[in-house]
Protein backbone atom coordinates (compact mmCIF):
# COMPACT_ATOMS: atom_id res chain seq x y z
CA UNK A 1 0.00 0.00 0.00
CA UNK A 2 1.39 3.32 -1.10
CA UNK A 3 0.01 5.51 1.85
CA UNK A 4 2.15 2.25 4.39
CA UNK A 5 5.64 2.98 2.26
CA UNK A 6 4.57 6.66 2.55
CA UNK A 7 4.73 6.51 6.20
CA UNK A 8 7.26 3.80 6.94
CA UNK A 9 9.64 6.72 4.90
CA UNK A 10 8.34 9.76 6.07
CA UNK A 11 8.16 8.60 9.64
CA UNK A 12 10.90 10.97 11.14
CA UNK A 13 9.18 13.92 9.58
CA UNK A 14 6.08 13.16 10.52
CA UNK A 15 6.79 12.82 14.64
CA UNK A 16 9.22 15.64 14.41
CA UNK A 17 6.66 18.16 12.89
CA UNK A 18 3.48 16.80 15.20
CA UNK A 19 5.91 17.31 18.16
CA UNK A 20 6.86 20.82 17.01
CA UNK A 21 2.56 21.35 16.55
CA UNK A 22 1.89 20.17 20.06
CA UNK A 23 4.29 22.37 21.61
CA UNK A 24 3.33 25.52 20.04
CA UNK A 25 -0.02 25.27 20.23
CA UNK A 26 -1.10 22.82 23.03
CA UNK A 27 -0.15 24.69 26.63
CA UNK A 28 -0.76 21.08 27.99
CA UNK A 29 1.86 19.40 26.02
CA UNK A 30 4.03 22.52 26.02
CA UNK A 31 6.26 21.86 28.95
CA UNK A 32 6.52 18.19 28.30
CA UNK A 33 10.08 16.75 27.24
CA UNK A 34 10.62 16.53 23.49
CA UNK A 35 12.02 12.66 24.13
CA UNK A 36 8.70 11.78 25.82
CA UNK A 37 6.35 13.06 22.94
CA UNK A 38 8.94 12.04 20.43
CA UNK A 39 8.18 8.49 21.95
CA UNK A 40 4.23 8.66 21.92
CA UNK A 41 3.81 10.38 18.48
CA UNK A 42 6.09 7.80 16.70
CA UNK A 43 4.86 5.18 18.40
CA UNK A 44 1.05 6.76 17.48
CA UNK A 45 2.66 6.31 14.06
CA UNK A 46 3.35 2.59 14.26
CA UNK A 47 0.15 1.33 15.24
CA UNK A 48 -1.31 3.55 12.52
CA UNK A 49 0.21 1.70 10.06
CA UNK A 50 -0.38 -1.91 11.03
CA UNK A 51 -3.54 -0.64 10.83
CA UNK A 52 -3.89 0.29 7.71
CA UNK A 53 -1.74 -2.80 6.54
CA UNK A 54 -3.59 -5.20 8.24
CA UNK A 55 -7.33 -3.98 9.33
CA UNK A 56 -6.40 -4.93 12.93
CA UNK A 57 -6.84 -2.35 15.43
CA UNK A 58 -5.82 -4.16 18.69
CA UNK A 59 -2.55 -3.09 18.45
CA UNK A 60 -3.88 0.29 18.20
CA UNK A 61 -5.98 0.06 21.04
CA UNK A 62 -3.25 -1.20 23.51
CA UNK A 63 -0.85 1.74 22.49
CA UNK A 64 -4.04 4.10 23.30
CA UNK A 65 -4.53 2.81 26.48
CA UNK A 66 -1.39 3.18 27.64
CA UNK A 67 -1.05 6.63 27.03
CA UNK A 68 -4.40 6.90 28.18
CA UNK A 69 -3.13 5.57 31.46
CA UNK A 70 -0.07 8.07 31.56
CA UNK A 71 -2.47 11.03 30.68
CA UNK A 72 -4.90 10.16 33.28
CA UNK A 73 -2.18 10.33 35.92
CA UNK A 74 -0.54 13.71 34.72
CA UNK A 75 -4.22 15.19 34.87
CA UNK A 76 -4.62 15.26 31.16
CA UNK A 77 -8.17 16.01 29.54
CA UNK A 78 -10.09 13.78 27.50
CA UNK A 79 -10.00 16.77 25.11
CA UNK A 80 -6.31 17.34 25.34
CA UNK A 81 -5.63 14.32 24.04
CA UNK A 82 -8.06 14.10 21.41
CA UNK A 83 -6.75 17.59 19.71
CA UNK A 84 -3.31 16.09 20.11
CA UNK A 85 -4.74 12.99 17.97
CA UNK A 86 -6.01 15.56 15.36
CA UNK A 87 -3.04 17.38 14.97
CA UNK A 88 -1.62 14.16 14.15
CA UNK A 89 -4.33 13.59 11.28
CA UNK A 90 -3.85 17.52 10.28
CA UNK A 91 0.47 16.55 10.17
CA UNK A 92 0.16 13.40 7.94
CA UNK A 93 -2.45 14.95 5.20
CA UNK A 94 -0.14 17.66 4.92
CA UNK A 95 3.36 15.17 4.70
CA UNK A 96 1.28 12.95 1.75
CA UNK A 97 -0.16 16.03 0.01
CA UNK A 98 3.02 16.70 -2.03
CA UNK A 99 3.79 13.14 -2.62
CA UNK A 100 0.32 12.84 -4.29
CA UNK A 101 0.56 16.37 -6.24
CA UNK A 102 -0.78 15.48 -9.37
CA UNK A 103 -2.62 12.80 -8.58
CA UNK A 104 -5.51 13.83 -6.79
CA UNK A 105 -7.49 10.14 -6.89
CA UNK A 106 -5.05 8.81 -5.08
CA UNK A 107 -4.42 11.64 -2.75
CA UNK A 108 -8.43 11.46 -1.76
CA UNK A 109 -7.73 7.84 -1.62
CA UNK A 110 -5.18 8.31 0.95
CA UNK A 111 -6.92 11.11 2.79
CA UNK A 112 -9.79 8.56 3.06
CA UNK A 113 -7.74 6.28 4.66
CA UNK A 114 -6.25 8.71 7.46
CA UNK A 115 -9.27 9.83 8.15
CA UNK A 116 -10.61 6.76 8.77
CA UNK A 117 -7.37 6.24 10.87
CA UNK A 118 -7.74 8.64 13.39
CA UNK A 119 -11.51 8.00 13.54
CA UNK A 120 -10.44 5.32 14.55
CA UNK A 121 -7.70 6.19 16.86
CA UNK A 122 -10.51 8.74 18.68
CA UNK A 123 -13.38 6.89 19.59
CA UNK A 124 -10.72 3.87 20.75
CA UNK A 125 -9.13 6.27 22.90
CA UNK A 126 -12.77 7.83 24.25
CA UNK A 127 -13.24 3.97 25.24
CA UNK A 128 -10.01 3.36 27.06
CA UNK A 129 -10.41 6.81 28.70
CA UNK A 130 -13.89 5.70 30.46
CA UNK A 131 -12.34 2.37 31.29
CA UNK A 132 -9.83 3.84 32.97
CA UNK A 133 -12.39 6.59 34.54
CA UNK A 134 -14.84 4.11 35.52
CA UNK A 135 -11.84 1.51 37.23
CA UNK A 136 -11.00 5.15 39.56
CA UNK A 137 -13.96 5.78 40.29
CA UNK A 138 -14.33 2.03 41.49
CA UNK A 139 -11.00 2.02 43.37
CA UNK A 140 -11.72 5.51 44.77
CA UNK A 141 -15.23 4.26 46.37
CA UNK A 142 -13.23 1.19 47.26
CA UNK A 143 -10.79 3.25 49.10
CA UNK A 144 -13.51 4.87 51.10
CA UNK A 145 -15.14 1.89 52.02
CA UNK A 146 -11.52 0.75 53.17
CA UNK A 147 -10.79 3.85 54.95
CA UNK A 148 -14.48 3.63 56.75
CA UNK A 149 -14.22 -0.08 57.36
CA UNK A 150 -11.01 0.92 59.17
CA UNK A 151 -12.03 3.95 61.10
CA UNK A 152 -15.21 1.88 62.88
CA UNK A 153 -12.81 -1.19 63.54
CA UNK A 154 -10.30 1.52 65.34
CA UNK A 155 -13.40 3.22 67.00
CA UNK A 156 -15.01 -0.70 68.26
CA UNK A 157 -10.87 -1.19 69.19
CA UNK A 158 -10.99 1.89 71.40
CA UNK A 159 -14.63 1.03 72.81
CA UNK A 160 -12.94 -2.15 73.58
CA UNK A 161 -10.34 -0.86 75.66
CA UNK A 162 -12.29 1.54 77.28
CA UNK A 163 -15.22 -1.32 78.20
CA UNK A 164 -12.20 -3.74 79.25
CA UNK A 165 -10.57 -0.90 81.74
CA UNK A 166 -13.91 0.02 82.94
CA UNK A 167 -14.62 -3.98 83.94
CA UNK A 168 -11.46 -3.79 85.61
CA UNK A 169 -12.09 -0.99 87.64
CA UNK A 170 -15.85 -2.23 88.34
CA UNK A 171 -14.85 -5.47 89.69
CA UNK A 172 -12.67 -3.52 91.91
CA UNK A 173 -15.26 -1.11 92.80
CA UNK A 174 -17.87 -4.19 93.61
CA UNK A 175 -15.09 -5.66 95.71
CA UNK A 176 -14.16 -2.47 97.67
CA UNK A 177 -18.14 -1.21 98.03
CA UNK A 178 -20.01 -4.75 98.80
CA UNK A 179 -17.83 -4.50 102.26
CA UNK A 180 -19.04 -1.27 103.59
CA UNK A 181 -22.79 -2.08 102.22
CA UNK A 182 -22.61 -5.05 104.17
CA UNK A 183 -21.87 -3.40 106.90
CA UNK A 184 -24.57 -0.72 106.77
CA UNK A 185 -26.95 -3.32 106.41
CA UNK A 186 -26.36 -5.19 109.13
CA UNK A 187 -25.80 -2.40 111.46
CA UNK A 188 -29.62 -0.92 109.89
CA UNK A 189 -30.76 -5.03 110.40
CA UNK A 190 -29.46 -4.70 113.74
CA UNK A 191 -31.20 -1.32 114.69
CA UNK A 192 -34.45 -2.31 113.12
CA UNK A 193 -34.63 -5.66 115.74
CA UNK A 194 -34.04 -3.48 118.47
CA UNK A 195 -36.56 -0.59 117.25
CA UNK A 196 -40.77 -0.55 117.27
CA UNK A 197 -41.38 -1.90 113.56
CA UNK A 198 -44.13 1.09 113.02
CA UNK A 199 -42.60 3.76 114.11
CA UNK A 200 -40.61 6.47 111.75
CA UNK A 201 -37.48 5.25 112.55
CA UNK A 202 -37.53 1.75 111.18
CA UNK A 203 -39.49 3.05 107.90
CA UNK A 204 -36.15 5.15 107.31
CA UNK A 205 -33.91 2.10 107.90
CA UNK A 206 -35.95 0.07 105.95
CA UNK A 207 -35.53 3.05 102.99
CA UNK A 208 -31.30 2.46 103.75
CA UNK A 209 -31.93 -1.09 103.18
CA UNK A 210 -33.70 -0.41 99.43
CA UNK A 211 -30.90 2.25 98.68
CA UNK A 212 -28.59 -0.38 99.74
CA UNK A 213 -29.74 -2.75 97.40
CA UNK A 214 -30.27 -0.19 94.70
CA UNK A 215 -26.34 0.53 94.84
CA UNK A 216 -25.98 -3.21 95.07
CA UNK A 217 -27.75 -3.20 91.65
CA UNK A 218 -26.18 -0.75 90.03
CA UNK A 219 -22.72 -2.16 90.45
CA UNK A 220 -24.16 -5.21 89.24
CA UNK A 221 -25.21 -3.52 86.31
CA UNK A 222 -21.88 -1.65 85.52
CA UNK A 223 -20.24 -5.34 85.73
CA UNK A 224 -23.00 -6.83 83.03
CA UNK A 225 -22.15 -3.31 80.80
CA UNK A 226 -19.32 -5.27 80.52
CA UNK A 227 -19.38 -9.15 79.83
CA UNK A 228 -21.65 -11.05 78.02
CA UNK A 229 -25.24 -10.62 79.83
CA UNK A 230 -28.83 -12.15 79.39
CA UNK A 231 -31.21 -10.80 82.22
CA UNK A 232 -33.96 -12.84 83.87
CA UNK A 233 -37.48 -11.57 82.60
CA UNK A 234 -40.42 -11.47 83.68
CA UNK A 235 -43.92 -9.35 82.44
CA UNK A 236 -43.87 -5.98 83.88
CA UNK A 237 -45.86 -3.11 83.41
CA UNK A 238 -44.17 -0.13 82.38
CA UNK A 239 -46.48 2.43 84.01
CA UNK A 240 -45.93 1.00 86.93
CA UNK A 241 -42.20 0.88 86.64
CA UNK A 242 -42.40 4.80 85.54
CA UNK A 243 -44.48 5.67 88.73
CA UNK A 244 -41.62 3.25 91.50
CA UNK A 245 -38.78 5.69 89.41
CA UNK A 246 -40.72 8.73 90.29
CA UNK A 247 -41.50 7.73 93.59
CA UNK A 248 -37.46 6.96 93.97
CA UNK A 249 -36.90 10.30 92.41
CA UNK A 250 -39.39 12.26 94.27
CA UNK A 251 -36.05 14.38 96.45
CA UNK A 252 -34.86 15.54 92.72
CA UNK A 253 -38.05 16.67 91.46
CA UNK A 254 -38.99 18.68 94.95
CA UNK A 255 -36.05 20.43 95.17
CA UNK A 256 -35.68 21.58 91.39
CA UNK A 257 -37.71 23.96 89.59
CA UNK A 258 -38.86 21.34 86.95
CA UNK A 259 -42.51 20.23 86.40
CA UNK A 260 -43.34 16.77 86.14
CA UNK A 261 -45.98 15.39 83.70
CA UNK A 262 -47.37 11.92 83.79
CA UNK A 263 -49.27 10.63 80.73
CA UNK A 264 -49.86 7.29 81.05
CA UNK A 265 -51.93 5.33 78.34
CA UNK A 266 -54.22 3.02 79.80
CA UNK A 267 -54.54 -0.50 79.14
CA UNK A 268 -50.64 -1.63 78.14
CA UNK A 269 -49.59 -4.63 77.19
CA UNK A 270 -46.61 -6.10 79.94
CA UNK A 271 -42.93 -6.28 78.42
CA UNK A 272 -40.59 -8.77 79.46
CA UNK A 273 -37.71 -7.45 81.27
CA UNK A 274 -36.12 -6.77 84.61
CA UNK A 275 -37.79 -4.35 87.16
CA UNK A 276 -34.66 -3.36 88.02
CA UNK A 277 -32.88 -2.71 84.65
CA UNK A 278 -35.95 -0.79 83.36
CA UNK A 279 -35.79 1.13 86.33
CA UNK A 280 -32.48 2.07 85.66
CA UNK A 281 -32.97 3.16 82.24
CA UNK A 282 -36.08 5.69 83.40
CA UNK A 283 -33.74 6.76 85.97
CA UNK A 284 -30.66 7.76 83.98
CA UNK A 285 -33.37 10.00 81.47
CA UNK A 286 -35.20 11.88 83.63
CA UNK A 287 -32.12 12.40 85.26
CA UNK A 288 -30.31 13.90 82.39
CA UNK A 289 -33.93 15.81 81.58
CA UNK A 290 -34.05 17.53 84.85
CA UNK A 291 -30.39 18.31 84.81
CA UNK A 292 -31.19 20.04 81.30
CA UNK A 293 -33.74 22.30 82.77
CA UNK A 294 -31.85 23.93 85.76
CA UNK A 295 -33.28 27.11 85.59
CA UNK A 296 -36.85 25.32 85.20
CA UNK A 297 -38.97 23.71 82.46
CA UNK A 298 -41.47 20.92 81.95
CA UNK A 299 -40.30 17.03 81.83
CA UNK A 300 -43.01 15.19 80.78
CA UNK A 301 -42.88 10.96 80.62
CA UNK A 302 -45.55 9.62 78.29
CA UNK A 303 -46.19 5.68 77.45
CA UNK A 304 -48.25 4.60 74.45
CA UNK A 305 -48.66 1.15 72.48
CA UNK A 306 -47.73 1.47 69.23
CA UNK A 307 -47.86 -1.04 66.39
CA UNK A 308 -50.19 -3.39 64.06
CA UNK A 309 -50.57 -6.78 62.54
CA UNK A 310 -49.82 -8.59 65.85
CA UNK A 311 -46.18 -6.30 66.32
CA UNK A 312 -47.53 -4.67 69.32
CA UNK A 313 -44.25 -1.84 70.97
CA UNK A 314 -44.75 -0.44 74.91
CA UNK A 315 -43.40 3.04 74.40
CA UNK A 316 -41.94 5.10 76.81
CA UNK A 317 -41.07 9.13 76.02
CA UNK A 318 -38.99 11.26 78.16
CA UNK A 319 -39.25 15.13 76.93
CA UNK A 320 -37.97 17.83 78.46
CA UNK A 321 -37.85 21.82 77.37
CA UNK A 322 -34.04 22.17 78.31
CA UNK A 323 -30.82 23.54 76.60
CA UNK A 324 -31.19 20.37 73.65
CA UNK A 325 -28.06 18.91 72.56
CA UNK A 326 -25.91 20.05 69.79
CA UNK A 327 -26.43 18.38 66.25
CA UNK A 328 -22.72 17.36 66.10
CA UNK A 329 -23.34 15.51 69.45
CA UNK A 330 -26.50 13.56 68.54
CA UNK A 331 -24.73 10.80 66.66
CA UNK A 332 -22.11 10.31 70.11
CA UNK A 333 -24.57 10.63 72.99
CA UNK A 334 -24.72 6.83 73.29
CA UNK A 335 -20.95 6.01 72.97
CA UNK A 336 -19.61 4.71 76.81
CA UNK A 337 -17.53 7.94 78.06
CA UNK A 338 -19.16 10.33 76.16
CA UNK A 339 -20.68 13.77 78.08
CA UNK A 340 -21.08 17.18 77.35
CA UNK A 341 -20.74 18.02 81.11
CA UNK A 342 -18.45 19.60 82.85
CA UNK A 343 -15.31 17.42 84.41
CA UNK A 344 -16.20 15.73 87.06
CA UNK A 345 -20.04 15.85 86.48
CA UNK A 346 -20.76 12.89 84.55
CA UNK A 347 -19.08 9.61 83.59
CA UNK A 348 -20.53 9.15 80.50
CA UNK A 349 -21.87 6.14 80.89
CA UNK A 350 -25.55 6.36 81.87
CA UNK A 351 -26.85 6.24 78.41
CA UNK A 352 -24.38 3.96 77.33
CA UNK A 353 -25.79 1.73 79.53
CA UNK A 354 -29.63 3.15 79.19
CA UNK A 355 -29.37 1.58 75.42
CA UNK A 356 -27.15 -1.63 76.43
CA UNK A 357 -31.01 -2.73 78.50
CA UNK A 358 -32.76 -1.42 76.70
CA UNK A 359 -31.42 -3.42 73.63
CA UNK A 360 -30.80 -6.94 75.36
CA UNK A 361 -34.45 -6.51 76.02
CA UNK A 362 -35.11 -6.78 72.24
CA UNK A 363 -35.82 -2.83 72.04
CA UNK A 364 -34.48 0.76 70.85
CA UNK A 365 -34.07 4.11 71.97
CA UNK A 366 -33.38 6.86 69.99
CA UNK A 367 -32.88 10.72 70.73
CA UNK A 368 -34.71 13.97 68.97
CA UNK A 369 -33.40 17.27 70.30
CA UNK A 370 -32.94 21.20 69.40
CA UNK A 371 -30.67 23.25 70.88
CA UNK A 372 -32.77 25.93 72.92
CA UNK A 373 -35.64 23.45 72.59
CA UNK A 374 -35.36 20.38 74.45
CA UNK A 375 -34.75 16.39 73.65
CA UNK A 376 -37.10 13.76 73.94
CA UNK A 377 -35.75 10.52 74.02
CA UNK A 378 -37.91 7.15 73.05
CA UNK A 379 -37.73 3.84 74.05
CA UNK A 380 -39.48 1.25 72.65
CA UNK A 381 -40.09 -2.39 73.60
CA UNK A 382 -41.72 -5.43 72.31
CA UNK A 383 -45.31 -5.96 73.95
CA UNK A 384 -44.71 -9.42 75.72
CA UNK A 385 -48.00 -10.84 73.35
CA UNK A 386 -44.91 -10.28 70.50
CA UNK A 387 -41.81 -11.04 72.35
CA UNK A 388 -42.87 -14.26 73.92
CA UNK A 389 -43.88 -15.68 77.35
CA UNK A 390 -40.96 -16.23 79.50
Amino acid sequence: MELVKLIQVKRKTVVARWVRKLKATQSGYRHRPVDELEATTAGHLDAVTVFLERGDNAPLRAFLFDIARMRSQMDFALADTLRACLIGEEVLVSVARPHFKGNLRAFAEAQRLIDRCFDETICLYAECYQELEVAKAREQSAARARAEAEARYLQMMRQSEKLAVLGTLTASLAHEVGTPLNIILGRAEQNLAEIDPDCQRAQNLRIIFEQVERITQLVKRLLDFTRAHKPARQPLDVNEVVRRTMTLLDWRTREGRAVVKLELAEDLPPVLGEGNDLEQVLVNLVMNGLQAMSEGGCLTIRTERAGHDGRGWVIATVQDTGCGIPAEHLAQIFDPFFTTKGRGEGTGLGLAIARNIVQELGGTIAVASTPGEGSSFQVRLPAAERAGTP
